[in-house]
């Protein structure tokens, strides 16, 4: 831990800051807007004013369900299948967003969360004239499902691209061994701090 401390002093001033938050079976990145170029992340035209994108990725069928069932996962699994991405676009801090899911900060220099961000981007795909593929809109707040170029399986669960995208922002992860959101995090724990819980979601 005083490791971890104090590598955060050391990081470059222009370090960013991005969060993990846990969904329960799924991992969803957090990003804040500001550090993005202008020339970068497209994306903002749908979300005016969000100040923080969280990021998901899953099966198409799975992930975009009313209600999701045993058939769509066991086939998500089987076979590869089309993914999409989840974008969700807000103006609080992630922890009032998420005021009691499990959640993790992570520090990056900027050039590592610029190369992290170009990984993102390019998992959507884009149609004939270089645009995003927005689908339908998602699954809380202001959100949309958008179309991604990855497929998913078996051995590309959520998770693993999460690690995927992580890697590639610098993080020494192994990520065809994040096939769940324990495993994730328990690569992520020694690279992050743990951002505490709201204060009304604590046990008394």
């Amino acid at each position: 831990m005083h490791l971890l401390i104090l590598l955060v002093f050391l990081l470059p001033s222009d370090s960013v800051t991005l969060y993990l938050v846990s969904h329960g079976w799924h991992t969803g990145i957090i990003l804040p807007e500001k550090p993005i170029p202008p020339h970068q992340w497209d994306i903002r035209k749908d979300f005016p004013g969000a100040r923080y994108f969280e990021i998901g990725w899953g099966d198409a069928a799975f992930y975009q369900a009313p209600e999701p069932n045993g058939y769509l996962a066991l086939r998500a699994v089987l076979y590869p299948t089309p993914a999409v991405l989840h974008v969700v676009g807000f103006t609080s801090s992630p922890r009032a967003f998420f005021p009691c899911a499990p959640m993790l900060s992570i520090r990056l220099p900027k050039s590592q969360f610029l190369q992290m961000l170009s990984a993102i981007e390019q998992s959507f795909a884009r149609n004939s004239s270089g645009e995003l593929i927005r689908l339908q809109p998602g699954l809380y707040a202001k959100s949309y499902f958008y179309a991604s170029r990855d497929t998913y399986h078996l051995f590309q669960t959520c998770n693993v691209w999460v690690a995927r995208i992580l890697k590639q922002g610098g993080l020494n992860l192994t990520p065809w061994y994040a096939l769940t959101v324990s495993l994730l995090w328990k690569q992520v724990q020694p690279f992050s701090t743990p951002v505490p819980p709201a204060p009304e979601c604590k046990k008394s």
